[in-house]
């Protein structure tokens, strides 16, 4: 801001009389230095104003971030759980296809046995057996 002169009036004031005349002596500027300051003035208030709503807007921001950054540490943490809970239940079913599949196999050894070594009244059966067992054209279990 500026340098503002000021000067204090002293001598003769119209209308005051006697000892008040003495302790009525005020400071004045000059117009011009008046209106450069209160224009510093309202300039350096609407700079104000402008950072206010520029903090205002930077603090709705943060806030908004907070809550969203928040928001996504839930989503992830519910992510996260049923991530954990597909990949149990994948190893469960793991484990009951294994186990299926073991049982094919020994199922399908008793069978390939029990044709192997049938014969007489269960020969229409040993064929239709037979077929069963053989793998699809095409790909299958060979």
């Amino acid at each position: 801001m500026s340098e503002v002169m000021r000067w204090k009036l002293k001598g003769f004031i119209p209308g005051v009389e006697g000892v008040s005349k003495a302790l009525f002596q005020p400071w004045v500027v000059q117009p011009e230095d008046l209106d450069r300051v209160t224009a510093e003035r309202d300039a350096a208030l609407g700079r104000e104003a402008d950072l206010q709503k520029n903090f205002d807007h930077l603090l709705v921001t943060t806030n908004y971030l907070q809550a969203d950054n928040d928001s996504a540490d839930a989503s992830a943490q519910t992510l996260h759980e049923v991530i954990t809970r597909l990949r149990s239940e994948r190893d469960a079913l793991q484990v009951l296809l294994t186990a299926a599949d073991e049982r094919v196999d020994v199922l399908e050894g008793l069978l390939h046995r029990w044709s192997a070594e049938a014969g007489g009244v269960f020969c229409v059966l040993k064929y239709e057996t037979d077929a069963a067992l053989k793998p699809a054209e095409g790909g299958g279990d060979a």
